[in-house]
Formats: C-alpha cells, structure tokens, sequence
C-alpha cells in the first residue's frame, strides 16, 4: 500500500507514484481517490484545481462521482445502490431535460404535459429496469384510456427518453429500450397523413392570392411564397438581414409563441432572393424600414432588431403564428377563390416550384434550412423526376427563368383583402 504526505495543496497528498485526492461528499462521508500521476508541482497543483471543482459542485448539488471518477472502486461497490433510482426520481431534474442548457424556455413549457403523463404512468419504473416492452405498454394505454395520437405519444417520449439517457451517462442502463423501437400509427392517423401531405399552390394560384391581398400582407405572403421561410422565420426577419447589393437575407432568429430564439437547425443560413422577394422589400419599406428596433434576448445575449413584417390590425409584429392562421388566412384564400391549404404550403410551394425548374436539390435544401437533402427526396420526391444536376450555373437561375416566362398577369379581383 502506498504511503501518502501532505502537500502545501489542502486535501491533497502524494506518494512516489501517485497523488490522492480527499474530499467530503454532502453526506458528511470521506472519500479518497487515486490519481495515477508523478506528484510533480505542476500535477498537484492541477490535482489542487480538479479538487476545488469537485467541493464547488457538492456544495452546488450538481456533484455526478462517476464525471469524476468513472472507474472508481468506491463507484463499482456502490453501483448496486446507485441503480435504484425510480424515473419519477430525476425525470424533473434540469440536468436530465436541458443538460446543455441550450432549450428554450418555450420548448421546456411544451415538454411539461409529458413529464407530468411519464410520471404519473412510469415514475414507479426503476431506470435500470426500463424496458421496451414497458414503452409499448404506455403508448397502448395512451390510446385507449386517453385516446391521444401517435405524435403527441412519442412527444411524451422524448420526456422518457432523456432519462434514459441521464440513466446510460451514469451507467445505469447498459441496453438501451428505444432501440429499433416503433410506435406504430393508426390507419386514420395514415390517412389523416396522406390528407395533409406536401400539397403546394399552383403558380397561378399564387399569383391570385398575392393579388387579392394589400398593404404589408401582400408583402409578406409575396416574400413567404417566393423565399420558402417559415413563418416564425418570416415574422422574425429583420431589415439588417436583408442584402439588397448581394439579394440575399440571412436568416439566424426566429419567433415561436411570442419567444424569440435561433432558428430551428440553430443554424444561420443565406437565402438568395428571386425578383418577387425583392419587389416585395422594397414595397413594404414605407411600412416599417424606419420603425424603431424591439429588444429581443437569445440566450445571454440581448439583440435589437428592426422587424420587417409587421400586423397592419394592430401595428406590431407577428409572433404566434396563429395570428395569421385563425382568420386572415382562410379569409385571403377564400378571396382569391384557391382550395384552402395551411400557410406552410407556401413554403411547400416555393420548394415543389424550384426543383420542378431543375433547381439542384443541395441547393434547395440550403435555401430552406434543412441540413441534409434527404428531407427534400422525402417530401418533394416526385418533383425533383424533373430536376437536372446545375451546371456552371448558379443556383436560383431556372427559378428566374421560370418567374420571367410568367408575362401574363391575372386580372385584379374585385375585392381585396388586408
């Protein structure tokens, strides 16, 4: 057995090979540790550092032994304890929902429900004896005694899931249930689904309802249709994003139930912008190029941001896209005379029209934010039997092509919309 010296460092000591570190746990309990370096000056006073880490996180509560010390001996022949812990234990903590910290706070509010429906259901399950058969039997009982979708099953699954993934850090679990698991979904959820796949606007169709709407509605649906944004991408948009020299906007924030944060990739991106988006800027510039800034905070940073697109009824920005949905949309459709669809299409629509042009489908998955292109073959697939690989052309020429082939312009509608 090794004999240990004091050091100048508290709680720390050495011996010819090695260096141990002592320190109390919340309990009140003494623990020791090895770590197995030459005790030179400059590995104590690292050895000094690490330790100050771990009293700070014991005073903390945020104190996990096994961060630390994960092949302790001290770990093993307490392992046996340390694996009852019950899924109504942690399934509130912080640190098993937003470890990274990086979740918005709109986000946690949506995931509340489904801790809430995983506690009362599964909070009696030992972590360590969860199993897939135990994930299946929930969603079963989720249907018949609540009768809820498969969507809104597996959103209370993601509740369940970081708990399992809270479990396998600390080596509580070893096999993880989730694997190859599937929630099947109903026949009417299946044809529910087919009803509401990617169903976009034909180009005149676009036109008539660009033309019925006025005012800074008609910019904005204009823009929608012809950048594919999202909507809480779109009401977001701010005029310092906007490029006019290069015609690009950059896309970095957007608006979800009145939150302000990063995009959904949390990535930034650069969309070109085509003719109509342009056309549609520069008229609502008069609108709200010279309104003051509203002060948004991402995180621990505070932004101003010069809106773009305002809500002409109350002169304020959009932010819960409901406020365009309930009525105004349906009403503008219904103007126009076009078969309803959801506002999204209109970003289905500008996705279905590029790649039908032979617009590269990279490219497209660019413009729209998706970071790979298997989003695009999956819901645009039968657009893109037209489209041709781009090259030594840039991308957006043959959705230009196609926007100055249009010289036809519809009548104006009677009526109009704002």
């Amino acid at each position: 057995m090794a004999h240990y010296q004091k050091t100048k460092h508290p709680g720390i000591y050495k011996s010819k090979t090695t260096i141990q570190i002592s320190f109390n746990l919340a309990n009140g309990d003494r623990r020791r540790e090895v770590k197995k370096l030459s005790p030179t000056a400059e590995n104590l006073a690292w050895a000094s550092s690490f330790r100050g880490a771990i009293v700070i996180a014991i005073e903390k509560g945020t104190f996990v032994y096994a961060e630390y010390f994960p092949k302790s001996i001290y770990l093993k022949r307490k392992s046996n304890k340390t694996r009852r812990v019950f899924i109504k234990d942690v399934i509130w903590k912080d640190e098993v929902q937003n470890p990274n910290d990086k979740l918005r706070k709109v986000t946690l509010k949506k995931y509340r429900p489904g801790m809430r429906i995983i506690e009362e259901y599964m909070g009696d399950i030992l972590i360590s004896e969860l199993t897939r058969a135990d994930i299946k039997f929930f969603a079963k009982k989720m249907r018949s005694e609540k009768g809820v979708s498969t969507k809104t099953i597996s959103n209370y699954l993601l509740t369940l899931r970081k708990v399992v993934t809270w479990g396998f850090d600390r080596n509580l679990i070893t096999i993880d249930p989730f694997q190859n698991l599937v929630i099947e979904k109903t026949l009417e959820e299946e044809e529910a689904e087919a009803l509401n796949e990617v169903d976009p606007f034909e180009f005149e169709e676009v036109e008539r309802i660009v033309a019925v709407a006025t005012g800074q509605l008609k910019n904005m649906v204009q823009f929608g249709f012809w950048t594919g944004l999202r909507l809480c991408e779109l009401f977001a948009l701010g005029w310092d994003n906007v490029d006019f020299e290069k015609k690009v906007i950059h896309v970095n924030i957007d608006v979800v139930e009145g939150t302000y944060g990063l995009t959904k990739t949390r990535q930034a991106r650069t969309v070109r912008l085509n003719g109509p988006a342009i056309e549609a800027l520069r008229e609502q510039r008069q609108h709200t190029y010279s309104k003051p800034p509203i002060r948004i905070e991402l995180g621990k940073r505070v932004r101003d941001v010069r809106i773009i697109f305002y809500d002409d009824r109350f002169d304020r920005p959009f932010t819960y896209t409901q406020e365009l949905l309930k009525a105004t949309w349906p009403n503008l459709l219904k103007t126009a005379k076009v078969r309803l669809r959801p506002a999204k299409h209109m970003r289905h629509t500008y996705a279905s029209m590029s790649l039908s042009t032979g617009e590269n489908e990279k490219w497209v998955a660019d413009q729209l934010g998706h970071t790979t292109v298997e989003m695009i073959r999956k819901h645009y697939g039968k657009w893109l039997d037209g489209a041709a690989e781009r090259v030594g052309r840039k991308g957006g020429d043959r959705l230009d092509e196609l926007i100055a082939t249009r010289e036809e312009t519809p009548p104006e509608p009677p009526e109009r919309i704002h």
